[in-house]
């Protein structure tokens, strides 16, 4: 290849010159088809399971329980005769003519009762015998109040939709009571009704409280038979309101409020 003559810029530049190309020829592949080439799978490592701590071991959770309540020995003692007595009144008559130092006997508390009467409770049951026959032999206390032991809570059964009969309301009660314990083959024991509460229209539903053993026999059972047909039943447990006053602990009948209250309202 010969050299041209310098540019202006005193560099030499190359010309063509004939004669054979030293160019490589590249070689022709013929494509048979249009499809990719597939592609290698690709190895992947599975994941390893999480490893789960195991739980930690707790010691196991005691149910609480609340301690039992204190069963201390109790005097009731009720005013007797028609001259109206509040509770106030009958602490003060007692404490006027009992003496409890002079018998011996430790009070812990007097506090009112259901129907006018006071609660008294003592250290020991000794001591409770002992001011139950002070008052009721007292010549002062004598026809005016009366002492005794608190009766047991016997068993309640709720029995629905009574219906309404006419006649003297302890006849009634007493006709009922017969005719349930002969239908249900009752064993012997009292039965008496505690009160009534309003049902649908004119039936009633009668709470009857009746002794342990009379209970066991009912107890679990829904129904209860009666001559030829049955009352729905269960065990009643909420406790005896009043609906003059709306307070607790005795009903309607023994209530001593002046007037009737309101359920909705403070109000008369």
């Amino acid at each position: 290849m010969a050299l041209a003559p310098l540019n202006p810029n005193n560099q030499p530049t190359l010309e063509p010159v004939a004669g054979p190309s030293r160019a490589v020829e590249q070689k022709w592949t013929a494509v048979t088809t249009k499809r990719k080439a597939p592609v290698a799978p690709v190895s992947v490592q599975s994941k390893k399971p999480a490893v789960v701590p195991p739980p930690l071991s707790l010691p196991p959770k005691r149910p609480f329980r609340l301690p039992p309540r204190p069963s201390l020995p109790t005097v009731v003692v009720k005013p007797v005769g028609d001259e109206p007595c509040t509770s106030a009144t009958l602490k003060s008559m007692l404490e006027t003519h009992i003496h409890p130092i002079a018998l011996g006997v430790k009070v812990l508390s007097c506090q009112p009762a259901t129907g006018q009467g006071v609660i008294v409770r003592t250290e020991t049951s000794e001591m409770a015998q002992k001011l139950e026959t002070a008052v009721n032999t007292h010549q002062e206390l004598t026809g005016k109040c009366t002492a005794s032991a608190p009766n047991p809570r016997h068993p309640q059964l709720l029995i629905y939709d009574v219906p309404e009969s006419t006649g003297d309301r302890s006849e009634v009660e007493a006709a009922f009571i017969d005719r349930l314990r002969v239908s249900n083959n009752l064993p012997s024991g009292p039965i008496r009704v505690v009160f009534r509460l309003p049902g649908r229209g004119s039936f009633h539903h009668w709470v009857l409280a009746m002794d342990p053993a009379i209970f066991a026999t009912l107890k679990g059972s829904r129904r209860v038979h009666w001559g030829f047909g049955s009352f729905r039943c269960r065990e009643y447990c909420e406790p005896q309101q009043c609906y003059k006053c709306y307070r607790y602990g005795h009903g309607r009948a023994a209530c001593n409020a002046p007037r009737a209250l309101c359920s909705r309202c403070l109000g008369v």
